[in-house]
C-alpha cells in the first residue's frame, strides 16, 4: 500500500524540504488515479480509462504549473508573514533592553545625533548652494564673463560697454551674450511713501538669455534697448509687487518716479527670481546710461561711458551653444581680448577674458573653499561621535555577553543573532536620526537669522527631502553597524567561559578592551586636527583684527544719500550738501559732519588711468592707475587720517578754482618715489587730452576695499564741491545715542527735501564688523566644531577608562589589600590615560602638518604649521582628557579590597 500523500508532505515539512512542485504533482496523480477507478468499474480498460481521465482533465503541465504557482505563493506569504512578525518581535525586544539601560540609550542617540545633526545642516548648505542648478534654463550652459589684468591685480573685473559690443559680435561660441549694471540706489515715488531701493540696467536680451518669462506683463523689446529711445519701461521684481503694490495687477502701465524720472510700469517677473550678482528690485534698459557717478570728473575721461573703453562697469553673462564647451569659449574669448589688445592700446593693453560657469560664478572659489573645508570638519565630528559610540557599544556588550552567549547555545545563528542586534541599533540610529534632524531644522533655522555674509543662494539652504534622505541613510548606516558590532565578540566567547567570566579577564575581553583604546586614540587624533584648525582660524582673525585700517570708526554714524538728477542738476548736489552738513552739525552732541562718495570697507570702488605732467606719456602697458574717492572738507580730521604733508581741502576748492587733489600715501611713495608729490600736476583719465588736477597734499593710507589687502591701491581724493556728485555718504561724529542722532538726521533731511529718503544707516564700527563677518563666521563654525570633537572625545575616554577600571577592580582590590596607597591607583589609572592621550596627540599633530595646509586659502599672515595653534591644541585636549580620566581614577582608588575579593 503507497503511503498517504499528506503522510509524505508532513514529513517533507519536518526535514525542511520545499514541497510546492511535489505535492502538485501527488495532487494531480492521486486524483487521476481515481477518475481512472470510476471509468475502470464502468467497464473500461486500464489503458483506456487512463487515457480519457487525462483527457478531461486537460493540459496536465499547464494544470502542475498553475497549481505550483500559486502554492508557492501561498508558501512565500505565510513565510513573509512568519518574518514580519519575527521581526516585529525582535523590534520589541530591542526596545524593551533599551528601557533596561536608559543611560546607554540617552547616551547614544544624543552622540549620534549630534553628529548627524551637524553634517545635516552643512549638507543643506552645500546642497542648496553648490549641488542644486540654479532656477534658470539649462543652466550648465550660462557663464560669466569678466575683464582680467593680472600685472594689476585685476582678476575678475567689470567690462566696457565697446568691449561688451566687440564680445558679442565676434564671439561664435555663444547664443545670446548680455549685460547689465551694479545694483544702485534710486529714489522711488509713487505707490506709496518715497523709498530708497536697488535698481539695474539690464540689457534687453538679458531674461531671454536666462530663460525666464515674466509672471505679469511683457519684458523689454530690442527697441527699448536702443539709444535715442523716448520710452522708459519698466520691470518690478515679485518682492515690490507684493510689498508696495499689494500684487495688484492694475500696477501695469503705472508710472511711476524713480530719481524725478517717470518709468512705465510693463511686467512682474516670478517669485524669487534675481540676476546673478545683482540683488536690483527693479530693472529698466540699459540705454540712455548717466554719465556715472561723478559727472564732473567722468566729462574730461570720455565724452561718455558707452565709447569709453577705460570705464569698465557693466558685468556681462553668456549662454553657451550646445556643442560648445567651456574650454573653447575661454579660448576664443582670450583670441578675442588679444585683438582688441592689438586694435586699441591703452586702454585694452594687457586686459584678457576670464569665463567661469555660471554656478561656480555665483558660488565663488573662496565659498567653495570654505565650504569644502567645513564639510570636511563636520564629517571629523561625525567620526568622533561614531568611534565614541562603538566605545558604548563594546562596553555595552561586555555586560551582555553571558545573554548572547546563552542564546547561540540554545540554537540562535549569526543570522538570529544579527538581525536581534540589528533591531538595537536601527532603533539607536532612529533615536538619533531624529535629534540630529530637529538639530539640523533648528541651525538652519539660526543660519538664516544670522545672515551669514558672502553666502550665496541662502534663500536656497532649507532641509529639503534630499537633505532628509542623507540624514536617513546615516542614521540607518550607522545604526546597523553598531548594532552588529557585539555579535562578533558573541560568537569568540565559549559558553562555559561566559558564564563563568562573562568575558573579563578572558582573551576575548582583553581584544575589546585593546579595540576601545584604539578608538580612543583616533578621536584624540581626529580632536586634534579640528582644534588646531580652529586655533589657526582664531589666530587669524586675531592678527586681521590687529590690522590699523588707517581711520577710526568709533563714534561714527554713516548715512548714505542719494539725489535725483532731476531736481538736483549740475552742481547742485554741492549746495544741499553744504547745506546738510551745516544743519547736521548744529544738532545737539554731534562733533563733527563730513561727506565721501563711499565709506571705508562698505561701498562700491571707482577707478582711473592718470599721467604725471613733466614726465614722458607712460608706455600703456605701465599707466599709472588709481582708485578715487570724492570727499567734502573735514573728512580725514573726522576719520583720524593723518595729514602727512600739503594742506587739505578748503572751501573754495570748487568748480570755479583749479581742480586740485590729494593722494595717499602708497600713491606719493609708488609714483614719487624719494620725492614730493605737493604742487605736481597729473591728468585724468585720457592720459594726453584728460583734465588737469594739482597735487596738494599726502595723506595716510585707508582700508577702503578689504582688511586683509597687505599693500594698498593707490588713492586719489578729489573735493566734492568741485565735483557735483549726488551719491554721498554722510558721516556724524558724535557721542550718545546713536539712534536719537539717526531720527535727528534723518529730520534734518526731510527739511530740505521731504521726498529725499535715507538708503542705508549704520555706524562705521557696524561697517567694519562686517569687513571681518566672513572670517567670524567661519571661526565660529569649526570652532562650534571642535568644541563638539573636545567634549565627545572627553567623555569618550571617560567610558573607555570608567570599563577598565570596572574590569579591573578585582586586580585594583587586591593591590589595595597588599598596601598599595590610593594615590598610587590614581597615577596608576592616570597614566594609562595619558599614554592613550600622547598616542593620539601625536598622530593628531602628524596629521595636523599635512591637512592644515588645505586652511591655507582662510588664514591671514599665519602660517598652516604656526606652532602657537598646535601647541595651544595639544593643552587644551590634554587638559580636557586629564580631566576625563581623573573621576574614574578616583573611583578606582575608592575600591574597597574586602568586598572585592568576597564577590570574587
Amino acid at each position: 500500500m503507497k503511503p498517504i500523500p499528506g503522510l509524505r508532505r508532513l514529513f517533507r515539512l519536518a526535514a525542511g524540504r520545499s514541497t510546492a512542485a511535489a505535492d502538485v504533482a501527488e495532487e494531480l496523480e492521486l486524483h487521476l488515479a481515481l477518475a481512472t477507478e470510476e471509468l475502470m468499474a464502468e467497464g473500461m480498460s486500464a489503458d483506456a480509462a487512463r487515457a480519457e481521465a487525462l483527457r478531461r482533465f486537460g493540459n496536465l503541465s499547464d494544470i502542475q504549473r498553475t497549481v505550483t504557482a500559486i502554492d508557492r505563493e501561498q508558501e512565500r506569504a505565510v513565510r513573509r508573514t512568519e518574518w514580519l512578525d519575527s521581526l516585529v518581535g525582535d523590534f520589541r525586544h530591542a526596545l524593551r533592553a533599551l528601557r533596561r539601560s536608559p543611560g546607554f540609550a540617552v547616551g547614544t542617540a544624543l552622540t549620534l545625533g549630534l553628529g548627524i545633526g551637524l553634517n545635516t545642516a552643512i549638507f543643506s548648505v552645500f546642497e542648496g548652494v553648490v549641488l542644486r542648478p540654479l532656477p534658470f534654463a539649462e543652466p550648465d550652459r550660462l557663464v560669466r564673463m569678466w575683464s582680467t589684468k593680472l600685472d594689476r591685480g585685476l582678476l575678475l573685473f567689470s567690462v566696457s560697454a565697446p568691449d561688451f559690443a566687440d564680445w558679442r559680435s565676434q564671439g561664435r561660441s555663444f547664443e545670446q551674450v548680455a549685460a547689465f549694471e551694479r545694483q544702485q540706489d534710486v529714489t522711488l515715488s509713487g505707490g506709496g511713501e518715497p523709498e530708497q531701493i536697488q535698481a539695474a540696467r539690464v540689457s534687453a536680451d538679458l531674461f531671454a538669455l536666462l530663460g525666464v518669462k515674466p509672471a505679469l506683463g511683457r519684458l523689454f523689446t530690442s527697441r527699448e534697448d536702443r539709444p535715442g529711445e523716448a520710452a522708459r519701461p519698466l520691470v518690478l521684481s515679485q518682492s515690490i509687487w507684493r510689498r508696495r503694490f499689494g500684487q495688484d495687477p492694475a500696477v501695469l502701465g503705472r508710472t511711476l518716479t524713480l530719481n524725478g524720472e517717470p518709468w512705465t510700469v510693463i511686467g512682474v517677473m516670478p517669485k524669487d527670481f534675481s540676476v546673478p550678482g545683482n540683488s536690483a528690485e527693479v530693472w529698466m534698459p540699459l540705454t540712455g546710461l548717466d554719465a556715472g557717478l561723478h559727472p564732473a570728473l567722468d566729462a574730461g575721461m570720455a565724452s561718455s561711458p558707452t565709447q569709453d573703453r577705460g570705464n569698465r562697469y557693466l558685468r556681462v553673462l553668456g549662454r553657451l551653444k550646445p556643442a560648445v564647451s567651456l574650454t573653447a569659449a575661454r579660448e576664443e574669448m582670450n583670441t578675442i581680448a588679444h585683438r582688441l589688445d592689438a586694435q586699441y592700446p591703452g586702454s585694452n593693453t594687457g586686459w584678457t577674458v576670464t569665463v567661469l560657469g555660471l554656478t561656480d560664478a555665483v558660488v565663488g572659489q573662496q565659498f567653495r573653499a570654505a565650504v569644502t573645508i567645513l564639510f570636511g570638519a563636520v564629517g571629523l565630528v561625525l567620526l568622533i561621535a561614531c568611534a565614541n559610540v562603538a566605545t558604548m557599544v563594546l562596553g555595552r556588550s561586555a555586560a551582555r555577553s553571558r545573554e548572547l552567549a546563552v542564546r547561540a547555545s540554545l540554537g540562535a545563528g549569526s543570522a538570529r543573532l544579527g538581525r536581534l542586534l540589528m533591531a538595537e541599533g536601527l532603533l539607536l540610529g532612529v533615536m538619533g536620526g531624529a535629534i540630529g534632524v530637529l538639530l539640523a531644522f533648528g541651525l538652519v533655522r539660526l543660519l538664516h537669522a544670522l545672515e551669514p555674509p558672502n553666502l550665496p543662494r541662502l534663500d536656497q539652504v532649507s532641509v529639503n527631502g534630499i537633505v532628509l534622505a542623507v540624514a536617513g541613510l546615516l542614521s540607518v548606516g550607522t545604526g546597523i553597524v553598531f548594532g552588529m558590532v557585539p555579535l562578533r565578540w558573541a560568537t569568540r566567547i565559549p559558553l562555559t567561559q561566559a558564564l563563568r567570566e562573562g568575558g573579563r579577564g578572558s582573551s576575548a575581553g582583553r581584544r575589546r578592551q585593546q579595540t576601545q583604546r584604539l578608538l580612543v586614540v583616533s578621536e584624540m587624533t581626529l580632536a586634534v586636527l579640528l582644534l588646531s584648525g580652529a586655533g589657526l582660524l582664531i589666530r587669524s582673525l586675531i592678527r586681521l583684527q590687529a590690522v590699523e585700517l588707517g581711520f577710526e570708526p568709533r563714534n561714527v554714524l554713516a548715512v548714505d544719500l542719494s539725489l535725483p538728477a532731476t531736481g538736483y542738476p549740475g552742481l547742485a548736489p554741492t549746495r544741499f550738501y553744504g547745506d546738510l552738513l551745516d544743519r547736521v552739525r548744529t544738532v545737539p552732541g554731534v562733533r563733527g559732519a563730513a561727506a565721501i562718495s563711499s565709506v571705508p570697507l562698505g561701498g562700491p570702488n571707482a577707478g582711473t588711468v592718470f599721467a604725471i605732467q613733466g614726465q614722458p606719456v607712460p608706455d600703456p602697458k605701465s599707466t599709472p592707475d588709481a582708485d578715487w574717492r570724492v570727499v567734502t572738507p573735514g573728512y580725514f580730521r573726522l576719520m583720524n587720517i593723518p595729514l602727512i604733508r600739503g594742506r587739505d581741502f578748503a572751501e573754495q576748492d570748487d568748480s570755479a578754482a583749479a581742480s586740485v587733489v590729494l593722494i595717499s600715501a602708497t600713491t606719493a611713495r609708488r609714483f614719487w618715489p624719494g620725492a614730493d608729490p605737493v604742487g605736481a600736476t597729473i591728468r585724468l583719465g585720457d592720459v594726453v587730452k584728460g583734465p588737469l588736477a594739482q597735487v596738494v597734499g599726502v595723506v595716510g593710507d585707508v582700508h577702503h576695499l578689504s582688511v586683509e589687502a597687505i599693500e594698498q591701491r593707490p588713492m586719489l581724493y578729489f573735493p566734492h564741491r568741485a565735483s557735483g556728485s549726488r551719491r554721498m555718504s554722510l558721516l556724524v561724529s558724535a557721542t550718545g545715542d546713536f539712534g536719537a542722532l539717526a531720527v535727528a538726521v534723518r529730520r534734518e533731511v526731510r527739511v530740505m527735501d521731504p521726498g529725499l529718503p535715507l538708503s542705508a544707516v549704520r555706524t562705521m564700527d557696524e561697517v567694519v564688523d562686517a569687513a571681518y563677518a566672513q572670517r567670524r563666521f567661519n571661526v565660529v563654525v569649526l570652532g562650534v566644531f571642535a568644541a563638539a570633537a573636545l567634549v565627545l572625545a572627553g567623555i569618550g575616554l571617560y567610558g573607555v577608562m570608567a570599563y577598565s577600571v570596572s574590569q579591573r577592580t578585582p586586580e585594583l582590590g587586591v593591590r589595595l589589600a597588599l598596601g598599595a596607597q590610593g594615590g598610587e591607583v590614581v597615577r596608576m589609572v592616570l597614566g594609562e590615560s595619558m599614554r592613550l592621550v600622547a598616542g593620539g596627540l601625536a598622530l593628531g599633530l602628524g596629521g595636523a602638518l599635512l591637512l592644515n595646509r588645505t586652511l591655507a586659502a582662510l588664514l591671514f599672515e599665519i602660517k598652516p604649521n604656526d606652532p602657537a595653534a598646535l601647541i595651544g591644541a595639544s593643552v587644551l585636549l590634554a587638559g580636557i582628557a586629564l580631566l576625563g580620566s581623573f573621576v574614574p581614577a578616583r573611583r578606582a582608588a575608592r575600591v574597597d579590597p574586602m568586598t572585592t575579593l568576597r564577590q570574587e
